[in-house]
C-alpha cells in the first residue's frame, strides 16, 4: 500500500460515520512495550461489540525516539504502543456516561502499568491527572498556557488548567 494511502486509511471510515452523528467516546493510550500484550488482551476481552460500535481498534508500535516534541508524554520504554479504541455508536446519555466511566477505568489500569494518555480521546480526567501526566514538565505547560492562550479560550472543557 502506498504511504499516503496507509496514513489516510482511517479517514474513509470516519467520513462514512460522520453524517450519522454517532457518539465517539474514544480511548487513546501509549503503553509501555512490556505491558502491551497482556493489557490489550485483557482490555479487549471485556469489550462487547455494542460498546465499540462501528469504530476500529488500532494498535501501533512507535519508537520512542521518533517522538521528539517535548510535551508529548510517553512511557519510558524504547518501544511504546499506541492503543486507540475508536468507539463510534448511536448512544443515549446514560450509555455515553457508562462508556466514559469505562474509559476512565481503562485509563486508570493503564496508568498503573506505566502508560500515558494520548490526550485526543474521551477520558474524564482532573487537574491532578494532568499534573501527573505532565510530571516535571507541568510548570512548562502552565507557562505555555499563559503565553499562547492568555485569554483561556482553548480546551476549556478538558480541565487541564482549571
Amino acid at each position: 500500500m502506498p504511504l499516503h494511502a496507509w496514513l489516510n486509511r482511517i479517514t474513509a471510515v470516519i467520513d462514512q460515520i460522520r453524517p450519522l452523528k454517532f457518539q465517539n467516546p474514544w480511548v487513546n493510550l501509549f503503553l509501555p512495550d512490556h505491558t502491551t500484550d497482556t493489557f490489550v488482551a485483557e482490555t479487549l476481552s471485556t469489550l462487547t461489540p455494542a460498546e465499540v460500535g462501528g469504530g476500529p481498534i488500532l494498535l501501533y508500535p512507535v519508537q520512542r525516539k521518533r517522538l521528539t516534541r517535548p510535551m508529548v508524554r510517553v512511557p519510558g520504554t524504547d518501544l511504546v504502543f499506541l492503543l486507540s479504541i475508536l468507539r463510534a455508536l448511536p448512544a443515549d446519555e446514560p450509555t455515553v456516561e457508562a462508556l466514559l466511566a469505562d474509559n476512565r477505568a481503562i485509563h486508570d489500569r493503564a496508568i498503573a502499568l506505566g502508560a500515558t494518555q494520548y490526550p485526543i480521546g474521551s477520558i474524564p480526567v482532573t487537574r491532578t491527572d494532568w499534573r501527573r501526566h505532565y510530571g516535571p514538565r507541568w510548570p512548562q505547560a502552565l507557562a505555555d498556557k499563559t503565553t499562547y492562550d492568555p485569554r483561556g479560550i482553548l480546551t476549556p472543557g478538558q480541565g487541564v488548567f482549571g
